[in-house]
């Protein structure tokens, strides 16, 4: 036990160490072998240290043998930056890699938190860049972007996260929209020039020449000598930047999803309401056939051949109602047929019409009568078209 807390002091030590005494070698090694292009920098070997004894290492700022930054200009370097690689240097400062080759969008040198100053100019570096993007950077005082494509609104950070910014140069650029309101006290160095901004010229940038907004045709104010027509300061408009994109983004993702969903659903009843309406269709015109069916049923009507009063009688195969409008058995009797279908006749519209016998006493044709004889049958079409036998 006593031997333990002997040897624990020497633990924590050993643990406080650093775990590689050429840190940052390493790292700027590896920086070096992300780009495409290193030949200028053939001083960067691994046998050498960047700020030791010897030869310095071409394009390094040491202070106090640490790498205090980095100096890489006009070298024709291009290539991916390994930003990660530069974050194991924790003495950097300054960040220069003006007039090089360079493209694509701004690297995450934001993730550098303990620069003073960034020298991006001169590269074809393209692209918006986030609204936030300096906002963990806010020991800067100097930013160099110019001559490069950048392109979308002004990164509203610049303006709201680096109290102490002292340079900020952005012309030769294709940035648009309003400019922000810069209120810093420190600054005293600004080039907006050579883009496509618009609007009036913010209150904390009256101050400057009006040189610096030169080549912005769409910007206005007192400096400018031309009337503004919308709000001065870009606090007051609307800016949107890529996380405000990115919300709009998802906002029309949800609307056009909802009405896709909706337009499916109205669609799905639609067909399922037009199958209904088609299925009551059927079932009408089914019923209609069975009705005109039934219509076309012949109406029978037996007449006994061996009557002295002249009594009749009739039969309908179908909703026919007999109506016996005689008052007795006299010759005088009239026999009226009512069909709800086809109407109404009488034996006189019987009489006046064609007939054919079905067959005389005793063959197949006769029909019984309600006395028990024999009689003929006949079939008869009257001119209302209806069939009567």
């Amino acid at each position: 036990m006593a031997m333990a807390w002997l040897i624990w002091p020497f633990l924590l030590f050993l643990t406080a160490l650093p775990a590689n005494s050429i840190t940052e070698s390493e790292s700027l090694l590896k920086f070096k072998q992300s780009l495409n292009y290193a030949t200028p920098l053939d001083s960067w070997t691994p046998d050498s240290d960047p700020c030791g004894g010897g030869q310095l290492w071409v394009g390094i700022l040491c202070n106090k043998n640490s790498v205090f930054g980095l100096r890489l200009e006009q070298m024709g370097l291009s290539g991916t930056i390994d930003v990660a690689s530069l974050m194991d240097l924790p003495a950097l400062r300054t960040l220069s890699i003006m007039n090089n080759s360079f493209s694509g969008d701004i690297p995450e040198f934001n993730r550098l938190t303990g620069l003073k100053s960034i020298y991006l100019s001169g590269n074809r570096f393209s692209g918006n860049i986030p609204s936030n993007y300096f906002s963990t950077m806010v020991s800067l005082k100097k930013v160099w972007l110019s001559n490069n494509e950048f392109s979308g609104l002004i990164p509203l950070s610049l303006a709201t996260k680096l109290p102490s910014l002292i340079t900020l140069h952005l012309e030769n650029n294709q940035f648009i929209g309003n400019i922000p309101n810069f209120t810093q006290p420190s600054l005293v160095d600004v080039d907006l020039s050579n883009n496509r901004l618009n609007g009036g010229i913010p209150s904390g940038l009256s101050k400057f020449d009006v040189w610096i907004f030169a080549g912005n045709p769409g910007l206005c104010g007192e400096q400018l000598a031309t009337t503004c027509t919308q709000p001065k300061d870009a606090t007051a408009s609307i800016l949107i930047d890529g996380t405000m994109k990115d919300a709009y983004k998802t906002k029309y993702y949800i609307a056009f999803g909802t009405l896709g969903f909706l337009l499916v659903v109205t669609i799905i009843s639609l067909f399922f309401k037009k199958k209904k309406k088609r299925r009551k269709r059927r079932k009408r015109t089914r019923r209609a056939s069975e009705q005109e069916s039934n219509d076309d049923q012949q109406i029978q009507v037996i007449v006994d051949g061996s009557r002295t009063g002249g009594s009749r009688q009739s039969k309908s195969s179908r909703s026919g109602e007999l109506s016996d409008r005689s008052t007795g058995l006299t010759g005088t009797a009239d026999l009226v047929m009512v069909n709800k279908e086809k109407g109404v006749f009488g034996l006189s519209n019987l009489m006046k019409a064609e007939a054919h016998v079905l067959g005389d006493s005793g063959g197949s044709g006769s029909r019984p009568t309600s006395s028990g004889s024999v009689g003929s049958a006949y079939k008869a079409v009257i001119e209302s078209g209806v069939t009567v036998v």
